[in-house]
């Protein structure tokens, strides 16, 4: 009887599955625990106000497909004064979000936001002369370099210093990462009617 009972016991039991996480900094570990505490509060805490932080967050929401999380943080970026983000900084942060959160709402918002910022990088000439903004521009990915090539608001003497910054970029990290259809992509947007022949 006592078996029993005992056998009974052990099915009523639910079997916890133990779900494993694995973080590759501790900055990233400390942004899942702010997106749990979000789950918890049901909200963004207002003291979240960091970029690289809600740029994490963004992360780690979209991998445990928290799209109402990924949604706030995205809105919060967005409402940042553009002086809390630098071009390191925004580097960074176009580093860490996920590569397809781009079908947020919230998104088209973000472009905006991102073609002003990319605003830094819109005096060629100015980032070819400076090697700080020269390095900065480097490590964009992919598309914040697309976006920055297909703008309408560059400045330039020359659309062969368009065509020096594109090569500077595809050395750098980014541009060696990239597959040849997205260096395609990115060449299809030099005004090759407006180039030198001295190029």
């Amino acid at each position: 009887m006592r078996a029993l009972a005992s056998e009974e016991v052990d099915k009523a039991q639910p079997v916890l599955t133990c779900l494993e996480e694995t973080f590759d900094s501790q900055a990233e570990c400390d942004a899942a625990r702010l997106v749990v505490r979000c789950m918890y509060e049901g909200g963004l805490a207002e003291e979240v106000k960091d970029p690289l932080t809600l740029a994490r967050m963004c992360s780690v929401a979209k991998r445990w497909a928290s799209s109402s999380i990924t949604t706030s943080c995205l809105q919060r970026l967005i409402e940042l004064p553009p002086s809390q983000l630098p071009p390191e900084q925004l580097v960074l942060v176009l580093q860490t979000l996920p590569d397809s959160f781009d079908l947020l709402p919230e998104h088209k918002k973000w472009q905006k936001l991102l073609n002003s910022l990319l605003g830094q990088f819109g005096d060629v000439h100015a980032v070819i002369t400076s090697a700080q903004l020269r390095t900065t521009f480097q490590q964009l990915p992919f598309a914040a370099a697309q976006q920055w090539a297909g703008s309408d608001t560059l400045t330039v003497d020359s659309e062969n210093s368009v065509v020096e910054l594109i090569s500077l970029w595809m050395a750098g990290p980014g541009g060696q990462a990239c597959s040849q259809e997205q260096k395609k992509q990115l060449s299809c947007l030099v005004r090759v009617q407006h180039l030198s022949p001295a190029l």
